[in-house]
């Protein structure tokens, strides 16, 4: 199997029909977050994917909230996708407060007319305020 390159990574993470291993894609976004430091769109899908993994065994609610929170100060806090991702975290480690809290902003941070991504995030904003995690 092919391994994709540090830049494809985030991508086949978020596919979730992907022929790649979780495991491969932990180490790629791990190795990108290294290299690139300034490019938050590795620790934005690492993030995501520690917290949202169907697979309990990959889950890590604690180091997807230290991935999450940098990449949402690499942005200054104004990166949507981010502060979802982070949202999501901060869900899977069982701080639903805090995760409300960041879904809101990301919710506010969305382009006008954005109608599809403003159900997604209104949808799991909702989940967490009845404290329960997002799986994707």
């Amino acid at each position: 199997m092919k391994q994709p390159s540090p830049d494809q990574a985030p991508k086949a993470a978020a596919c979730p029909a992907a022929n790649i291993s979780v495991v491969l894609v932990v180490g790629i976004l791990l190795s990108a977050s290294l290299r690139v430091a300034t490019d938050p769109a590795p620790r934005r899908a690492l993030t995501w994917l520690l917290a949202t993994c169907p697979n309990r065994a990959f889950r890590d609610g604690p180091r997807a909230v230290q991935e999450g929170t940098m990449a949402c100060e690499m942005t200054h806090w104004k990166s949507a996708e981010c502060l979802d991702a982070l949202s999501a975290a901060c869900a899977e480690a069982g701080d639903f407060t805090s995760a409300v809290k960041w879904q809101s902003q990301a919710v506010k941070l969305l382009p006008p007319g954005d109608k599809k991504r403003l159900r997604l995030y209104r949808a799991r904003q909702a989940m967490y305020e009845f404290r329960n995690p997002y799986r994707d």
